[in-house]
């Protein structure tokens, strides 16, 4: 593109250089050159304003030159500019936003410096660079800091990833991010933040799975970035294609999210735009910077998720262990309490003679037996029930709403039919015993220990039965007798 030729005196702004070697000058720096009058109106203009600005220097000789200044900083910076030529304050940048021909703005900086007296170009000097890029760069840095603060300070994750997403939409334009997390399964997407997309939209990208039919699974599985340039000409990943196309939507960029600790996949983020792109190297500068935020903020919410999860479930079963079962039972305690459930049945379940075993095959066997013995339990309750791992051999389910002898029957046989482990074929039985919360009173303690009792009593009658509590003494219960 060439430069528009520059206006104004060159032989009265620097003679000892001579016109030409001047303009040689001029015209190969970067920083814009302008000199104002008394008035303010400027009288020379360099070529750069060209690149700066969009003008020409003959559309910018007369001008007024607060014009080209934002309309927000326009009385600072002509206040500071005064002060620095009455000497009222020490010379250095003011930083301003200049506007450009096609409405846009850049972030400038300018040295003002007063020419002699009587000077016939004008009054100031004025050197104004671009700080654009800078100024960018410094908001990104400062935008960056305080989502890592959002994570720290233990923000909730919707915020979070709100905070990424409105960061990525102001510095990519047209674009609309969408997040998700992997549920459990490893392989299902479940949809955590997309505040630009549609309801419909939404809803199409929650629940996908991770395979090949979609570029979110795609991503996944490839480990690396995937790129549809162009949904109307894409023949895969059908679901999200014609949900994207009715909603208006042509393209996408999509990444893993991949945890820093595991190296497993824990996510995904996505870009969506409304017209075939591909994004240029700025964009994906900030699309990579917004992904590391991504990850650092799902990563940190799945810790903690995981250690939740350790403090109150069975690191063997994931079954819920003893702190857990009790919130349960006092849950369904204050629940029949308000009149939403009937009976509320606790089943302490011991497998019978397992230390046999454990004796013949070792513990890691026995440890795979049990993992198998608390995925039948779970698979023969109801979702209203809970199954809970006890310690070493014993589980204690809380029924609901159900006749306990029923219930008792289901894990009887759960725990009668064989079990294969390592190629090894191996039976087991249960004993059982039962407690009831009366109709007025119970605490999660008294009836455990309650369920406990009885269960001496099933030991006592020839084990892989059940038995109720019927006032049996509490010193009966001598645990080396039930095994």
């Amino acid at each position: 593109m060439e430069l528009p030729e520059p206006t104004g005196d060159l032989n009265d702004v620097g003679p000892a250089l001579g016109p030409d070697a001047l303009r040689a000058l001029l015209d190969h720096t970067s920083d814009l050159i302008t000199v104002v009058d008394a008035s303010g109106r400027c009288t020379y203009a360099s070529p750069a304003v060209f690149r700066m600005s969009g003008f020409g220097p003959e559309e910018v000789i007369g001008s007024d030159a607060a014009e080209s200044m934002h309309p927000d900083d326009r009385d600072r910076t002509i206040a500071l500019a005064m002060d620095q030529l009455a000497g009222h304050s020490p010379v250095e940048p003011i930083v301003f936003r200049q506007v450009a021909k096609d409405g846009s703005f850049r972030h400038v900086e300018a040295l003002v410096s007063r020419l002699p007296e009587d000077h016939p170009l004008g009054l100031a000097v004025i050197t104004t660079r671009d700080i654009t890029e800078r100024v960018e760069t410094e908001r990104v840095r400062q935008n960056n800091a305080r989502i890592v603060g959002m994570v720290a300070e233990g923000c909730p994750l919707a915020d979070v990833l709100a905070a990424i997403a409105q960061h990525v939409e102001s510095q990519v334009a047209g674009a609309k991010v969408a997040m998700q997390r992997v549920a459990d399964d490893g392989m299902t997407l479940r949809l955590a933040c997309a505040p630009g997309l549609s309801a419909p939209f939404a809803a199409a990208l929650d629940g996908i799975e991770a395979d090949l039919d979609s570029p979110v699974g795609a991503s996944l599985l490839a480990g690396h970035p995937v790129t549809v340039g162009d949904f109307g000409s894409e023949e895969m990943w059908p679901r999200v294609r014609d949900a994207a196309i009715s909603d208006g939507y042509r393209s996408c960029w999509i990444a893993p999210v991949v945890s820093a600790s595991k190296g497993t996949l824990i996510g995904t983020f996505a870009l969506y735009w409304c017209q075939p792109h591909r994004p240029p190297p700025p964009e994906q500068r900030v699309m990579d910077e917004a992904m590391s935020l991504a990850t650092v903020a799902f990563e940190r919410y799945r810790i903690e998720e995981e250690l939740a999860f350790r403090a109150t479930h069975d690191s063997l079963t994931c079954l819920p262990n003893r702190t857990l079962l009790y919130d349960r039972i006092n849950q369904a305690l204050a629940r029949r309490r308000r009149g939403e459930l009937g009976s509320i049945n606790v089943l302490f379940c011991d497998l019978d003679r397992f230390k046999e075993v454990n004796d013949r095959f070792g513990h890691p066997f026995g440890d795979l037996l049990l993992a198998e013995v608390a995925s039948r339990f779970q698979a023969t309750v109801r979702e209203v029930d809970t199954v809970a791992r006890f310690g070493g051999d014993e589980f204690v389910v809380v029924g609901v709403a159900e006749d306990p002898e029923t219930l008792a029957r289901r894990i009887n046989q759960a725990a009668a039919d064989p079990f294969i482990i390592k190629g090894q074929s191996v039976r087991v039985s249960c004993s059982i015993g039962i407690s009831t919360a009366s109709a007025d009173a119970g605490d999660p303690e008294s009836l455990i220990r309650e369920a406990d009792m009885a269960l001496y009593e099933a030991k006592r009658r020839g084990r892989n039965c059940f038995a109720h509590f019927e006032g049996v003494p509490e010193q009966r219960s001598v645990p080396e007798a039930r095994r």
